[in-house]
């Protein structure tokens, strides 16, 4: 169901006449179909619990419909995280032929990431199809897939269609266009379908889609703008507008678009987590431990997310000494094994360091270079938080020590040995170092030491510049 749909004349009176009779203020009967329009109308707003009531009132109403139970096993995979559950209740349907029910079992599949399992079991159903059936089927299919990022099913489903100059066939390559990376034919598509339909949200937010993926932001935003204007609350173009914003580093927009997006879709942790990770970027860490709190207490379908969020929440929380409630989510993130040992200890050891506790941060560090068994890339984290922290000298022993365990074609650690140099007045070493990095990884370069050159100095050039400052300056 489009957005569209819930800001339209005809729903808001079907909603109004519903809230009524809930309340006892009219008695109506309302078919399956309306009665799932209101329910994921209340999911979108957040309110599960009520859409299941609602569910559950259209199953009681309508028994012999396979589509309030459809619509409940659904809930169970996007609200829940319950693929068993979903399955439970989909094995109640007994009619097994009808489109809805086959398109929620290979759902069901999809979610868990059978691909091929899923494909199979359309296939064989594809084949025993009428013409008629199968020519929207396909379509249906391909979408599906699509709505899980699996373009190789998609492209091989939609390549079964003859209707190739249909607005849902190109919609859809646009969209498998897109997965591929193929992000300017994506673009012609869209554009020319908008040519046919203007004021289509869903043509606009693929195109800013596309041109988000392909890091043309500002016209992303501009895309966005477009849907925004037809429907100022169009969930998917604020959450693409606000990506973009923070792509390009307008993180005080960017914070009041998740902000926004949050309010949209309060269920989700999407708008809570990137709000919080914009307010990171301007150091408004309070706020930040605020929204990422919100955000885990959210989330319950990714483990990474989970990991993330617990992730940043560690850094939050020591940049506002909150030492032990930093460690605390290490201990959560030990828990869901994501981390190898060493990860962990070198987190931990960036905590005590930020906290002054040089002897426990060092502690953490021997044990992360000890189980890892001298990693270089172990040395070389364990450098950057030092550098972090003020800890420059001993930032400078470890790089020392990374680069007489590292192969000769690596290219990482010269730019923060050439900062590690110039604080601590090593002028030679500073030049060589800087050289190095300008020539061999020039994107760490800028990372490390674009607070040293003017905007106008790129980093390739950042040696020449300061060898010819030095040069006017003897």
């Amino acid at each position: 169901m489009s957005e569209n749909y819930f800001q339209s004349g005809e729903f808001k009176e079907i909603l109004r006449r519903f809230e009524e009779s809930e309340r006892g203020e009219a008695s109506e009967f309302f078919d399956y179909d309306q009665l799932m329009d209101i329910a994921e109308y209340y999911n979108m707003l957040g309110n599960v619990s009520y859409a299941k009531q609602i569910i559950e009132k259209a199953i009681h109403i309508f028994p012999d419909s396979i589509y309030p139970q459809v619509f409940k096993a659904r809930m169970a995979l996007v609200c829940d995280n319950d693929p068993a559950l979903a399955r439970d209740i989909v094995s109640n349907i007994s009619d097994t032929t009808d489109l809805e029910y086959i398109y929620i079992v290979a759902e069901i599949m999809l979610y868990e990431q059978q691909y091929d399992k899923a494909d199979c079991y359309l296939g064989e159903l594809y084949t025993e199809m009428d013409e008629e059936t199968a020519l929207d089927f396909v379509i249906d299919v391909a979408t599906l897939f699509a709505d899980y990022e699996d373009s190789f099913h998609a492209e091989k489903w939609l390549m079964c269609s003859p209707e190739t100059d249909a607005e849902d066939y190109q919609d859809i390559k646009g969209r498998i266009e897109t997965l591929k990376g193929n992000y300017e034919e994506a673009e012609k598509i869209f554009n020319e379908l908008l040519d046919q339909d203007p004021y289509s949200t869903d043509y606009w937010n693929h195109l800013a889609s596309a041109q988000l993926r392909a890091g043309k932001f500002g016209d992303s935003i501009q895309s966005c703008e477009f849907t925004l204007a037809i429907n100022p609350d169009d969930a998917d173009a604020v959450l693409l507008r606000a990506n973009a914003l923070l792509q390009i580093a307008y993180y005080e927009q960017a914070a009041k678009a998740f902000a926004k997006y949050a309010q949209l879709r309060p269920q989700e942790e999407t708008g809570e987590l990137y709000q919080a990770v914009a307010l990171s970027n301007l150091n408004c860490f309070e706020e930040a431990v605020t929204h990422y709190q919100r955000a885990e207490k959210l989330c319950h379908k990714s483990l990474d997310t989970l990991h993330d969020i617990y992730h940043d929440l560690t850094f939050c929380l020591s940049r506002l000494k909150r030492m032990d409630e930093a460690l605390a989510y290490t201990d959560k993130l030990e828990k869901l094994a994501k981390d190898r040992d060493y990860d962990i200890a070198i987190l931990r050891g960036h905590i005590y360091l930020e906290n002054n506790d040089a002897a426990k941060s060092r502690d953490c560090f021997l044990e992360a270079i000890a189980s890892s068994e001298g990693d270089p890339e172990v040395f070389f984290r364990i450098a950057i938080s030092s550098i972090d922290n003020g800890y420059v000298e001993y930032a400078y022993q470890c790089l020392q020590v990374m680069f007489a365990l590292v192969p000769d074609d690596w290219k990482e650690g010269y730019a923060y040995l050439a900062l590690c140099c110039k604080e601590l007045n090593k002028k030679d070493e500073y030049l060589t170092a800087l050289q190095t990095a300008c020539e061999i990884n020039p994107e760490e370069a800028k990372t490390a030491l674009d607070y040293l050159f003017p905007d106008s100095v790129r980093p390739e050039d950042y040696y020449e510049y300061t060898i010819h400052q030095h040069q006017e300056n003897t």
